[in-house]
């Protein structure tokens, strides 16, 4: 539907998040409950309780690095029973995977929310149980991508993004960071890391250690050292400036008047013209652009019933061009004005007609 001579408009440039992918699992079912580990270490028991699932472990370990991580192979009972063969790892963000088999249907659970083990043994687990389909590939390797240093110098804090590199038949994520500090030598290292990979260094002391895993099968975990002399290994250079950045999107708002009334005219008024302004108010745009207004109307026409009396829009090519030049305090007023001539009446009447404009936003060619 038409609108009346003129609206106001607002253009915002939107920006889009991208988002990590990671492996889907089709209805996945949230278990919790205590786990107990014997004082050797060589067995785990215990239970965990879902909306619709209980699921009785009786695992054995069958190899391993001590504080490290252990593999468990055993028994599951309860709603389900069958196999499982397991994968808990200290090395690092602490993860479990096991691989439930029931019959010729295979089920994996996970866990990143590994709570501390008691003097007694037992720890809290929250995990996720789900059918294995699709099933998570093995990852073989992970490797750190070109490192990006966003500032600072090796001697203060340094602020560095990185980057995992899985190899892998298909794995798509989860990817988890942290870093390790050797709590028996001095200095110490003052050192973060976010889930994102982005690293903080505000005192190398001694070095530390980043570390990667992945929530597959073989629980893959990755350690890579930090020493004093971290710069030359990793290949990376420094300097004392720091880059401040910002981002500004484009905005402005065009405003056009919403009618002109030339009020009532005799056969013998002749050409009556009434000012007509546009402008462009809150204007932040970039450097050679032109926000530009045009008449798109079609049909330069009021009418009264079947009757039409023309009017005109004294414009050249029905087109207002705000530069970015006009535009630099963020402000611009573009004077015109619409006319009829009475000349043009073919009967009394109330006369209506319509104007439509189009904003287009042009770059700097």
């Amino acid at each position: 539907m038409k609108k009346a001579i003129s609206i106001l408009l607002t253009l915002v440039m939107v920006l889009a998040l991208g988002s990590m992918s990671v492996f889907a699992s089709p209805a996945a079912e949230t278990v919790t409950g205590i786990l107990h580990v014997n004082s050797s270490g060589t067995q785990v028991t215990g239970t965990l309780i879902g909306t619709t699932s209980t699921l009785n472990l009786t695992l054995t370990a069958t190899g391993g690095a001590p504080g490290q991580w252990a593999s468990f192979s055993g028994t599951v009972s309860g709603t389900y029973t069958g196999t499982v063969a397991a994968k808990i790892n200290w090395n690092g963000y602490d993860t479990m995977f096991a691989v439930i088999t029931v019959g010729s249907t295979t089920y994996y659970l996970t866990s990143t929310d590994l709570g501390e083990t008691d003097e007694n043994g037992y720890f809290p687990v929250t995990a996720s149980f789900f059918l294995a389909d699709p099933v998570i590939p093995d990852v073989t390797a992970i490797a750190l991508d070109a490192i990006t240093v966003y500032g600072g110098h090796p001697s203060g804090s340094v602020y560095m993004d990185l980057d995992a590199v899985i190899t892998s038949a298909g794995y798509t994520g989860p990817v988890f960071w942290s870093v390790w500090v050797n709590p028996d030598v001095t200095p110490k290292a003052s050192v973060s890391i976010t889930q994102d990979g982005l690293l903080t260094i505000n005192d190398i002391g001694s070095g530390f250690t980043v570390i990667v895993n992945t929530l597959d099968p073989t629980l893959k975990s990755q350690n890579f050292a930090f020493g004093t002399n971290y710069a030359t290994t990793y290949g990376l250079t420094f300097s004392d400036d720091t880059e401040v950045t910002a981002d500004a999107d484009v905005s402005y708002v065009v405003v056009i008047p919403s009618s002109v009334n030339f009020g009532t005219i005799y056969r013998d008024t002749g050409v009556k013209t009434k000012d007509f302004a546009v402008s462009v108010e809150n204007a932040l745009v970039e450097v050679g652009s032109t926000v530009k207004v045009t008449n798109t109307t079609t049909d330069m026409n009021m009418y009264a019933g079947s009757k039409t009396l023309p009017f005109t829009l004294a414009q050249t090519g029905g087109i207002f061009n705000f530069t970015a030049a006009d535009l630099a305090d963020g402000e611009q007023t573009i004077f015109s004005s619409v006319s009829c001539d009475s000349a043009n009446l073919q009967a009394a009447g109330s006369y209506v007609g319509y104007m439509t404009f189009g904003v287009d936003y042009v770059t700097a060619p």
